[in-house]
């Protein structure tokens, strides 16, 4: 005889994991409702972000992109505001340069000046209309200098480059803009250490060294160091293009930096580094050899004693050699 109170008791049961079952599946919604709210707030901060520092002009680094031929130059056809000295609109051109973009044929009504060099060149604290080279290039329109035809000024310049780099930039892209003249703009105060492999602190760059015969012979050892290859990678282009992308990106970048460069500050110097009595008298230096900060970071002033160092010598004439090439290649 079958038992209704069994069938009662199974049909609690089923009601009470059904009720539970359904308990559970509201609370995978809440919290699948929860998330989606908390990804979408998350998603409009940083959208609102990105559009704040924007309107507010606030663009942390220029992006900087090796290159096989000169070890490095601005990132093609990025445009941003500069404001960590200065503030200036950059606009890069297709080859990697703060200027406009040039035909590479020659109008025939045209005289082209290339203009070589470092930061100087860059200028990437000022507009563009204020650079010396575009004041150039007005004044020279403006004064007629070359009759009827127009000057064209052309510039390629890239913040820590030596003459090594300025050269190289000469043979792959600035001759075949055919310039009339070409100009480097040479600053002692760290070119003749650039140009120097055992004195630049930046050793992933192209160098030159003189072979058996004295002359120049391009030193390219460099793109095989594991830095070279790491800042050619894929994984770093990636890095790169989304850094330049984002304000957001770039703010949280800086604010590691800040924060890496304060806690190596805080941090204790070892007692051989900070004491001062181990040092004897007479091992003082009455010149000094290495690189060291004349008035900002990156400039020298041993360069400006008389060369009684060997590595300086050897920078000196590495530094003659290349200013002759630069002045041959031009003239051919």
């Amino acid at each position: 005889m079958h038992d209704s109170s069994d069938d009662k008791a199974t049909g609690e049961v089923n009601s009470a994991v059904k009720a539970s079952g359904r308990r559970a599946g509201r609370r995978r919604a809440s919290w699948r409702v929860r998330l989606l709210l908390l990804f979408f707030g998350l998603a409009l901060g940083l959208i609102v972000a990105e559009i704040g520092l924007r309107l507010a002009g606030v663009a942390i680094r220029v992006p900087y992109v090796p290159n096989d031929y000169v070890g490095t130059v601005l990132q093609p056809h990025w445009s941003g505001w500069q404001n960590r000295e200065g503030r200036a609109l950059l606009r890069i051109n297709s080859l990697g340069f703060r200027d406009e973009e040039h035909a590479r044929e020659k109008p025939r009504d045209t005289v082209r000046i290339l203009v070589l060099g470092d930061s100087y060149v860059e200028a990437a604290q000022v507009d563009l209309a204020d650079t010396f080279w575009k004041q150039l290039e007005r004044r020279l329109n403006e004064q007629r200098a070359f009759g009827d035809r127009q000057c064209e000024v052309i510039a390629m310049g890239i913040s820590g480059w030596g003459t090594a780099q300025q050269l190289l930039a000469l043979r792959h892209y600035g001759l075949s803009f055919s310039p009339e003249y070409v100009l480097v703009a040479f600053l002692p105060a760290n070119d003749v250490r650039n140009n120097s492999a055992t004195l630049e602190p930046e050793a992933i760059r192209p160098f030159f060294e003189f072979d058996a015969d004295g002359e120049l012979r391009l030193d390219e050892s460099y793109l095989n160091s594991p830095q070279a290859i790491h800042a050619r990678s894929t994984s770093t282009a990636i890095k790169v293009k989304l850094l330049s992308a984002s304000r957001v990106l770039q703010v949280a970048q800086l604010a590691k930096a800040r924060l890496l460069s304060r806690d190596s500050h805080s941090a204790p110097k070892p007692a051989e580094e900070t004491s001062d009595e181990e040092t004897p008298a007479d091992e003082t230096r009455a010149e000094p050899t290495s690189c060291e900060p004349l008035l900002e970071p990156g400039l020298d002033e041993a360069v400006f004693r008389e060369p009684t160092d060997e590595r300086w010598r050897e920078a000196w004439r590495l530094t003659e050699e290349l200013l002759v090439a630069i002045d041959r290649e031009s003239a051919a």
